[in-house]
């Protein structure tokens, strides 16, 4: 059977329609596709970016806390 004789047009909304068979309603509209995915994509990326912060951020922590520790020895030693 034809994928486009299963689609019925919803009623009121011009970008919607129903597939008989599944009862699913499916966004035919693909500009509004494309900018969805764009707006996800977008937002991979500010948390891919915000864990390299993070990252950076814990690597540093860890650097001054090995400073501290040296400063701490060099003073003992004093």
């Amino acid at each position: 059977m034809n994928q486009q004789s299963n689609l019925i047009k919803v009623e009121g909304h011009s970008s919607l329609v129903r597939n008989t068979e599944t009862t699913a309603i499916v966004n035919t509209d693909k500009t509004a596709y494309v900018s969805y995915m764009k707006r996800v994509n977008k937002s991979k990326q500010e948390s891919e970016s915000l864990k390299h912060a993070i990252h950076d951020i814990d690597d540093l922590k860890s650097d001054m806390q090995e400073i501290k520790i040296l400063l701490q020895k060099l003073m003992d030693r004093n």
